[in-house]
Protein backbone atom coordinates (compact mmCIF):
# COMPACT_ATOMS: atom_id res chain seq x y z
CA UNK A 1 0.00 0.00 0.00
CA UNK A 2 2.63 2.69 1.04
CA UNK A 3 4.56 1.50 -2.34
CA UNK A 4 1.35 2.89 -4.55
CA UNK A 5 1.08 6.12 -2.39
CA UNK A 6 4.72 7.13 -3.09
CA UNK A 7 3.99 5.85 -6.68
CA UNK A 8 0.94 8.48 -6.83
CA UNK A 9 2.62 11.11 -4.97
CA UNK A 10 5.62 11.00 -7.62
CA UNK A 11 3.07 11.04 -10.62
CA UNK A 12 1.80 13.87 -8.52
CA UNK A 13 4.97 15.73 -9.34
CA UNK A 14 5.67 14.86 -12.52
CA UNK A 15 2.68 15.80 -14.16
CA UNK A 16 3.09 19.32 -14.75
CA UNK A 17 5.34 18.08 -17.09
CA UNK A 18 3.23 15.63 -18.52
CA UNK A 19 -0.12 17.17 -18.26
CA UNK A 20 -0.78 18.25 -22.10
CA UNK A 21 -0.68 15.02 -22.51
CA UNK A 22 -4.53 14.85 -20.65
CA UNK A 23 -5.72 17.57 -22.61
CA UNK A 24 -7.09 17.97 -26.21
CA UNK A 25 -6.12 20.59 -29.00
CA UNK A 26 -8.46 21.78 -31.55
CA UNK A 27 -5.97 23.89 -33.94
CA UNK A 28 -7.30 27.91 -34.32
CA UNK A 29 -6.68 29.67 -37.18
CA UNK A 30 -3.95 32.06 -37.07
CA UNK A 31 -4.62 34.42 -40.48
CA UNK A 32 -1.01 36.32 -41.36
CA UNK A 33 -3.36 39.43 -41.43
CA UNK A 34 -6.96 39.17 -39.50
CA UNK A 35 -9.43 40.59 -40.21
CA UNK A 36 -13.30 40.91 -40.01
CA UNK A 37 -14.01 38.91 -42.62
CA UNK A 38 -11.03 36.70 -41.30
CA UNK A 39 -10.33 36.64 -38.12
CA UNK A 40 -8.10 34.99 -35.71
CA UNK A 41 -9.42 31.91 -34.03
CA UNK A 42 -7.58 30.77 -31.10
CA UNK A 43 -6.47 26.97 -30.04
CA UNK A 44 -9.42 25.34 -28.51
CA UNK A 45 -8.29 23.15 -25.13
CA UNK A 46 -10.86 20.87 -23.24
CA UNK A 47 -9.70 17.68 -20.68
CA UNK A 48 -9.42 14.20 -22.22
CA UNK A 49 -12.19 12.14 -20.59
CA UNK A 50 -11.91 10.30 -17.78
CA UNK A 51 -10.70 6.64 -19.29
CA UNK A 52 -7.83 8.94 -20.57
CA UNK A 53 -7.03 9.85 -17.26
CA UNK A 54 -7.31 6.13 -15.89
CA UNK A 55 -4.80 4.86 -18.71
CA UNK A 56 -2.28 7.47 -17.86
CA UNK A 57 -2.55 6.69 -13.92
CA UNK A 58 -2.37 2.70 -14.68
CA UNK A 59 0.42 3.39 -17.17
CA UNK A 60 2.42 5.08 -14.38
CA UNK A 61 2.03 3.27 -11.90
CA UNK A 62 2.91 -0.11 -13.97
CA UNK A 63 6.44 2.04 -14.42
CA UNK A 64 6.74 2.58 -10.89
CA UNK A 65 5.94 -0.04 -9.31
CA UNK A 66 8.05 -2.82 -12.40
CA UNK A 67 9.84 -5.02 -9.78
CA UNK A 68 7.12 -4.89 -7.12
CA UNK A 69 5.39 -8.20 -8.05
CA UNK A 70 2.46 -5.88 -8.41
CA UNK A 71 -0.61 -6.04 -11.24
CA UNK A 72 -1.65 -2.96 -11.90
CA UNK A 73 -5.62 -3.56 -14.12
CA UNK A 74 -8.00 -0.97 -15.46
CA UNK A 75 -11.60 -1.58 -15.94
CA UNK A 76 -11.79 -4.71 -14.18
CA UNK A 77 -15.10 -6.16 -13.88
CA UNK A 78 -15.95 -6.94 -9.84
CA UNK A 79 -19.38 -7.02 -9.58
CA UNK A 80 -21.21 -9.09 -12.89
CA UNK A 81 -24.74 -7.57 -13.62
CA UNK A 82 -25.32 -10.49 -16.69
CA UNK A 83 -23.75 -12.84 -18.23
CA UNK A 84 -22.20 -10.58 -21.38
CA UNK A 85 -19.76 -8.68 -19.36
CA UNK A 86 -21.99 -5.80 -18.04
CA UNK A 87 -21.69 -4.56 -14.25
CA UNK A 88 -19.52 -2.54 -11.79
CA UNK A 89 -15.87 -1.88 -13.29
CA UNK A 90 -13.20 -0.62 -10.91
CA UNK A 91 -11.09 2.19 -12.58
CA UNK A 92 -7.95 0.64 -11.43
CA UNK A 93 -7.48 -2.51 -8.82
CA UNK A 94 -4.17 -3.03 -7.77
CA UNK A 95 -3.47 -7.00 -6.71
CA UNK A 96 -0.10 -7.76 -4.94
CA UNK A 97 1.01 -10.48 -3.02
CA UNK A 98 1.33 -9.31 0.55
CA UNK A 99 4.15 -8.38 2.72
CA UNK A 100 4.88 -8.25 6.35
CA UNK A 101 2.49 -6.24 7.64
CA UNK A 102 -0.33 -6.32 5.11
CA UNK A 103 -2.59 -8.85 7.13
CA UNK A 104 -5.07 -6.48 7.66
CA UNK A 105 -5.55 -6.01 3.64
CA UNK A 106 -4.81 -9.60 2.64
CA UNK A 107 -8.28 -10.74 0.62
CA UNK A 108 -9.62 -14.15 0.86
CA UNK A 109 -7.60 -14.67 -2.49
CA UNK A 110 -4.40 -14.66 -0.57
CA UNK A 111 -3.71 -11.30 -2.28
CA UNK A 112 -3.82 -7.49 -1.19
CA UNK A 113 -5.96 -5.22 -3.25
CA UNK A 114 -6.62 -1.48 -3.65
CA UNK A 115 -9.39 -0.11 -5.50
CA UNK A 116 -8.29 3.31 -7.14
CA UNK A 117 -11.28 5.25 -8.17
CA UNK A 118 -11.15 8.42 -10.27
CA UNK A 119 -12.92 11.62 -11.10
CA UNK A 120 -12.07 14.52 -13.62
CA UNK A 121 -12.38 18.02 -11.93
CA UNK A 122 -15.21 18.72 -14.19
CA UNK A 123 -17.16 15.25 -13.40
CA UNK A 124 -20.67 15.89 -11.33
CA UNK A 125 -19.90 13.03 -9.14
CA UNK A 126 -16.67 14.30 -7.65
CA UNK A 127 -18.82 15.03 -4.02
CA UNK A 128 -20.31 12.25 -3.87
CA UNK A 129 -18.83 9.19 -5.77
CA UNK A 130 -16.15 8.76 -3.24
CA UNK A 131 -18.50 7.54 -0.25
CA UNK A 132 -21.39 5.94 -2.85
CA UNK A 133 -19.14 4.61 -5.68
CA UNK A 134 -15.96 4.04 -4.02
CA UNK A 135 -16.81 3.06 -0.37
CA UNK A 136 -20.15 1.92 -0.74
CA UNK A 137 -20.29 -0.12 -3.97
CA UNK A 138 -16.34 -0.94 -5.21
CA UNK A 139 -14.56 -1.63 -2.14
CA UNK A 140 -17.18 -4.53 -0.69
CA UNK A 141 -17.74 -6.04 -4.43
CA UNK A 142 -13.73 -6.48 -4.49
CA UNK A 143 -13.70 -8.10 -1.04
CA UNK A 144 -11.24 -4.91 0.12
CA UNK A 145 -11.89 -1.89 2.63
CA UNK A 146 -8.44 -0.32 0.80
CA UNK A 147 -9.25 2.78 -1.25
CA UNK A 148 -7.80 5.32 -2.79
CA UNK A 149 -9.88 8.29 -4.88
CA UNK A 150 -8.18 10.05 -7.16
CA UNK A 151 -9.63 13.94 -8.63
CA UNK A 152 -7.44 14.74 -11.82
CA UNK A 153 -7.34 18.59 -11.72
CA UNK A 154 -4.44 19.53 -14.04
CA UNK A 155 -3.36 22.70 -15.63
CA UNK A 156 -2.87 22.87 -19.32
Amino acid sequence: MDVVQEALEDVSRALPSHCELLWDRTPGKSPRKPTADNPAIPDEWRPKPEAALCAYLTHELTLRLAGHRVAVNREVLIHPTDPYGAGDRTDILVEAMPSPGDDAYITSSGSVKLVIEVKGAWNDEVPTAQDEQLAGRYLPEAGTDAGIYIVGWYPI
